[in-house]
């Protein structure tokens, strides 16, 4: 029996693949090739974190697209609602303004009857008391200013409208540009961000390797 344990350590000690050496050859490449299966993984694992993340980032643009179209609608609606109101009052304006023209239409063919009769004994100034030579002059006199309040009040009105579309054109359009860019940082963000991991997982294989 003491001759077959003899003769199998002759064996062992004379088998190039179970010397020190060839042990240690074997854990390394043991360890090497479960080095490799983790950085795989862990490759994996930044790949499939990449796509997350984009992936939320896309749903977010999409959340926040419909969240814009109802603050577009609703600034739409704000406008339309102020501009209703302005035209409304634009709309009294005229009224007080076709109700003077008239009280002052009245007054000046008053007094103009006056003059006729020399009735008349207030001052008045020299251009003014140019105007009552007769009834046309005044009349035309009265119905130009008359046209000249008008076209003012609608200039105003224009104006107000011109300016609350503007102002919301400008806002809209100002959400929009900060959206845009908004997207553009955080996809640049991520990519920056999975770029350092993979450089960190290089770091790790050249380190380990």
């Amino acid at each position: 029996g003491g001759g077959d344990f003899h003769s199998i350590g002759k064996q062992i000690a004379s088998n190039p693949l179970l010397c020190p050496q060839a042990l240690d050859a074997i854990q390394n490449a043991s360890e090497t090739e479960i080095l490799e299966t983790r950085l795989g993984e862990y490759n994996d694992d930044i790949m499939k974190l990449s796509e997350t993340l984009m992936t939320m980032e896309m749903q977010l643009v999409d959340q926040l697209e419909e969240v814009i179209k109802d603050f577009e609608r609703n600034i739409s609606d704000l406008v339309s609602i102020f501009i209703e109101n302005e035209q409304g009052l634009m709309a009294q304006c005229r009224d007080l303004e076709n109700h003077h023209h008239e009280k002052l239409l009245e007054i000046a063919i008053n007094t103009l009857e006056k003059i006729m009769k020399s009735e008349f004994d207030e001052e008045m100034p020299d251009d003014v008391r140019m105007l009552f030579v007769d009834k046309d002059t005044i009349v035309n006199a009265v119905n130009a200013s008359h046209d000249i309040h008008l076209l003012k009040i609608d200039n105003r009105e224009d104006e107000i409208i011109t300016k609350a579309n503007s102002w919301a054109s400008t806002l809209i359009e100002k959400v929009h540009k900060n959206e845009i860019t908004r997207n553009r940082d955080r996809v640049k963000e991520i990519n920056q961000f999975i770029d350092h991991l993979h450089n960190e997982l290089e770091a790790m294989d050249i380190l380990e390797a």
